[in-house]
């Protein structure tokens, strides 16, 4: 909570030079994470971390964009349209691919079921409608089952 605790580790303008200093084993999730503090410190704009997506290094932007997809769709479960559209925004089609990863993945996990997620997909153009489907078809079948005691 920066109001109350601000961090003398995190840049409201690169929150990615963490991500440069972590292991490998956590870069991915460093820099798909980083990027909703630069978000939250710029107004929830989407428009302009995708943007600043596209200024990290090259193997840093596609986990950015995912993680500019996925808060995207949190702040607006009910709009994914209005997210794809977004996310075609982005500088590169690698990205673009990203970002429907990111907003599938937050989506699908907010409502505990592939099928909801299925049905989201089946919402999208053409061209996202199969990264969607494809990225459901990594989830294990058995993810979403809820625990027997």
């Amino acid at each position: 909570n920066e109001l109350y605790h601000p961090s003398e580790f995190l840049d409201s303008e690169n929150p990615f030079t963490l991500c440069e200093n972590i292991g490998n084993k956590y870069k991915s999730d460093c820099n798909h994470y980083a990027i909703h503090y630069y978000i939250r410190a710029n107004g929830n704009d989407f428009q302009k971390g995708l943007a600043r997506c596209a200024e990290t290094k090259y193997f840093a932007r596609e986990d950015c964009a995912s993680g500019v997809g996925d808060l995207a769709i949190k702040e607006n479960i009910n709009k994914p349209k209005d997210i794809e559209k977004m996310c075609m925004t982005a500088r590169t089609t690698n990205m673009q691919s990203s970002c429907i990863r990111g907003m599938t993945g937050l989506y699908t996990n907010h409502y505990g079921s592939v099928e909801k997620g299925m049905e989201m997909c089946s919402t999208l153009e053409m061209e996202n409608k199969g990264i969607c489907l494809k990225y459901l078809q990594s989830i294990p079948s058995n993810f979403y089952e809820k625990a027997i005691n």
